[in-house]
């Protein structure tokens, strides 16, 4: 799985500085750099976020997450970013999973569905009966936990548009809740 970048700061190393991108692996701190040569370092950060980092839509288990689309292009490969935790069971290919989702798109830049407004959406995971994106990204969630994923047309609708609100190889935005595995 893809990781994302999710901010742009200069890291301590031990004899010098770089200025990477910190992926999505940090905490308290530290976390592993990408550098320019396609290398990875473990690194400390040296100052704090950049101020224009979009931050996640994490919210409060339980309730409907605020979702936004982020600035600039659109990925190309799957995005995927833990909100909140789970401490249930996890998913797995073969399992019937019920989630709560919203859905924004990059094309109108907006939230344009919800099952927060209805009800609670059961699949199951793996068997098709989903976009690939939904597939691959649910894999692994807890039940309690909050996922936003990043979907790009490949692994979306692609060109055909399933109805109003999402374009032909629209870039979807998902925020996850896990609630129920069987």
């Amino acid at each position: 799985m893809q990781l994302r970048t999710i901010e742009s700061v200069e890291l301590e190393h031990v004899d010098h500085v770089d200025h990477v991108e910190l992926v999505e692996l940090v905490e308290l701190g530290h976390g592993w750099a990408h550098r320019d040569d396609g290398t990875w370092q473990w690194c400390r950060r040296r100052h704090r976020p950049h101020p224009t980092r979009r931050p996640l839509p994490a919210g409060t288990a339980g309730t409907a997450p605020t979702v936004t689309v982020p600035p600039g292009a659109p990925p190309t490969k799957l995005e995927s970013a833990d909100l909140i935790t789970g401490t249930g069971a996890a998913a797995a290919p073969g399992h019937s999973v019920t989630v709560q989702y919203v859905l924004a798109t990059y094309s109108s830049g907006k939230v344009i569905q919800s099952s927060w407004t209805s009800q609670p959406f059961t699949f199951t995971l793996g068997a098709g009966q989903v976009i690939p994106g939904w597939d691959m990204g649910v894999v692994g969630m807890k039940v309690g936990g909050r996922r936003e994923l990043i979907i790009p047309p490949s692994l979306g609708y692609g060109q055909q548009s399933p109805g109003a609100g999402i374009a032909p190889n629209d870039t979807l935005v998902f925020v996850i809740d896990l609630q129920k595995v069987a």
